[in-house]
């Protein structure tokens, strides 16, 4: 299992790169987090949605 010294460089890129709720950081190990294209969007994960 890893520690937590080694998920918080992860979360703290995740805080300085996107716009994740809080209670999402840092990331417990073994959670899972699926987001929609447009919740990617809101979140700041993706810069752009394409509709094909």
């Amino acid at each position: 299992m890893r520690s937590i010294t080694t998920l918080l460089p992860v979360a703290a890129l995740w805080r300085k790169r996107a716009r994740l709720p809080d209670s999402w950081l840092p990331f417990p190990f073994g959670v899972i987090h699926i987001l929609s294209a447009e919740q990617a969007l809101e979140y700041g994960v993706v810069d752009e949605v394409i509709d094909r």
